[in-house]
Parts: C-alpha cells; structure tokens; sequence
C-alpha cells in the first residue's frame, strides 16, 4: 500500500475466514495476517474502510502461513485479472510458506476483498 503516514492507512476488517490480522506494518506497506494452517481451501473476506482521509492505493497483504494454495482474488464482486490486476508471490521460511498479494486499487470508499484459495490449482 503506498502510504506516506501510518496515520493514514485505511482500517481492515476480517469479514471471514480462518486468519487473524496483525495490523498494518508502515515497514512493509503492507497488512499481515496470520493463517491458523495452510489455506488448501478457503476464503478470507476483508474489508478495507477507506474514507477520503484514508484512501487506499494499490493494496499490499501478506499472509504468513498461508501454505502453497494460489488464491483468485476479487474487489467488491469482481474478479480480478492475476496479469494487470494483481499479483502473487509466494516466501517459503522454515515455518512455512507465506502468501504475498498486491491489487492495483484506488479507492476513497469501503471495498471488499476476497482472496479465495478453492478456486485455483498450484500449477494453473
């Protein structure tokens, strides 16, 4: 998320699904979260309250633990196209494999987002 001040990063929600947020890290421009086990399947519903103190812009999410899933990602209803609408990326860590996930997003207003692991297979 490219934000100059902490104070401005939109709040997030975890609408659903089995991860915990961390909060926003100014360090990474980024939301971590936290998987409570691998993502085989599942959907993780967020939503980011962005106000026009708050807007967002290009929206970053790291999910540690999320396993080896490759997720399809959605805004407000709308599914995003993996090569000019968002990106992937995987780290894998003694711990496990972490989930990296950039959307090119501009928004002054609440967006949903979903990021959706059952829709996808790892070798599409």
């Amino acid at each position: 998320m490219c934000i100059r001040d902490r104070a401005r990063a939109p709040d997030l929600e975890v609408l659903s699904g089995k991860v915990k947020s961390l909060g926003y890290d100014m360090s990474q421009r980024a939301y971590r979260f936290d998987c409570e086990k691998p993502m085989q399947s599942g959907l993780v519903k967020l939503r980011l309250n962005a106000s026009e103190e708050s807007p967002v812009v290009n929206a970053c999410l790291v999910f540690d633990g999320w396993g080896n899933s490759v997720p399809a990602v959605s805004v407000d209803g709308r599914s995003l196209n993996e090569k000019n609408e968002y990106k992937t990326g995987f780290v894998r860590t003694l711990e496990g494999t972490n989930l990296i996930v950039w959307i090119e997003l501009k928004s002054n207003r609440p967006v949903k987002v979903e990021i959706d692991s059952s829709l996808r297979s790892p070798h599409e």
